[in-house]
């Protein structure tokens, strides 16, 4: 048995052009997205698929989202196929459709499922935050699947719709 370390580094984002035309500047500056967490798949063992749930508090993603109070808002997540490790070596990765949550503030047990494979619409809570949460597998290969860390980068784009 080889020991695997998987990781996704999560990076946010805000889209700023296509769907703000017509908004003051001012809404661009007031949205914020910042991971606060990587999806940890921890050690991977041959041919055994590792589940991390959305509402896992210590392994799930992260992203925390600020801005105008109640806005709505719409979350793409561009998602990797693999993570890369040593060398050429890769990791193939898959997402389900509830592999995604929202939640208005930061409660992992009222959250929102949602695939992330597609657009989602939120409305921001009361005090401007949304916190979007992130699980997904990995399956190592049942033979040779070089030991070492991998890793992949995925983007969340946060459109601010009013």
């Amino acid at each position: 048995m080889v020991s695997r370390s998987a990781r996704l580094h999560l990076f946010g984002s805000w889209f700023a052009a296509a769907l703000l035309v017509g908004k003051p500047s001012s809404a661009v500056a007031q949205l914020q997205v910042s991971q606060s967490q990587e999806l940890a798949f921890g050690q991977l063992v041959a041919r055994i698929p590792k589940t991390v749930v959305r509402t896992d508090g210590s392994r799930s993603g992260k992203f925390v989202i600020q801005g105008p109070e109640g806005a709505l808002v719409s979350l793409q997540l561009i998602l990797p196929a693999v993570m890369r490790g040593p060398g050429t070596a890769l990791l193939p990765m898959s997402f389900s459709s509830t592999d995604a949550g929202y939640a208005p503030n930061n409660g992992l047990g009222n959250q929102t499922a949602f695939d992330p494979r597609g657009s989602f619409s939120v409305t921001l809570g009361s005090n401007g935050r949304g916190v979007v949460s992130l699980g997904g597998t990995a399956t190592a290969a049942p033979t040779g699947q070089a030991s070492g860390s991998y890793t992949a980068t995925l983007t969340l784009i946060v459109a601010l719709l009013q």
